[in-house]
């Protein structure tokens, strides 16, 4: 299911306020600590292309993947040296080529809801690694969602043209371990006085260490470590989002 269909054009407004650059900093770093001789990176749920493109001013050479043609047509909006994308979904593409490294940025992950989603996500993964390559993610930390359910939240933004105010409602679902996020994004066009509402579901699932091993274990990898997000900190209670590294046995 594509989650990101009428949204998509307004989400590099909502996220003008995300730190790409230190996100992709923090991640080249952990390839320099994990892989240190990455030259190819596959960028799965690669959005907008702005993870990818700023990967590749570290010279790299980056593909990116993502499940909505409406995204990708925005990242193909502007051209980068050594950045291409392709559409697919994580859990069953074919590219028929390997990469060094694998990253799945934003909670892509959390995504998938099911285990068997999850199994299938692993193994294309799996699938796509050079051998002893690593696959690094970060997903939604169960100990800090329990203790600090999520509520209902609004994010306003606005550029010259829209301003946008998003409310995001969650309805919990704990035995399932899912968090369904329920968008309305309300878009003013300031030009033409004109108001749309959109509204749009994103299932989240929060994920506990020892099941996340099972599941990398199971599918061929081994979890060389876990940290709190943008940091090399144990997670802990206060670690909504928490980055792991897995490498790809043989």
């Amino acid at each position: 299911m594509d989650h990101f269909f009428d949204y998509s054009k307004y989400y590099n407004l909502l996220y003008q306020d995300k730190n790409y650059l230190q996100e992709v900093d923090y991640v080249d770093s952990l390839i320099k600590t994990f892989y240190p001789q990455t030259k190819k990176i596959l960028d799965l749920g690669c959005g907008t292309g702005r993870h990818a493109k700023l990967m590749a001013g570290k010279n790299y050479s980056v593909h990116g993947v993502d499940l909505s043609q409406q995204m990708l047509d925005i990242a193909n909006t502007s051209k980068t040296p050594n950045v291409s994308f392709s559409q697919g979904d994580i859990r069953n593409f074919e590219l028929r080529e390997k990469f060094d490294t694998i990253t799945a940025l934003f909670h892509v992950m959390s995504y998938q809801t099911s285990n068997e989603s999850v199994v299938s996500s692993f193994k294309t993964v799996h699938k796509h690694l050079a051998d002893s390559g690593v696959f690094i993610f970060d997903f939604w930390y169960g100990p800090a969602v329990m203790l600090d359910l999520p509520g209902l939240r609004v994010k306003e933004m606005e550029d010259d043209n829209l301003k946008v105010i998003r409310v995001s409602k969650p309805i919990l679902d704990f035995d399932k371990c899912v968090v369904e996020v329920n968008f309305e994004v309300n878009v003013f066009d300031k030009k033409n006085h004109t108001l749309q509402t959109i509204h749009e579901k994103h299932p989240m699932r929060y994920f506990f260490q020892n099941e996340l091993i099972f599941f990398a274990n199971s599918c061929g990898f081994e979890v060389l470590d876990f940290y709190a997000w943008l940091t090399t900190s144990v997670p802990d209670k206060n670690s909504w989002y928490v980055t792991v590294i897995c490498r790809k046995q043989s």
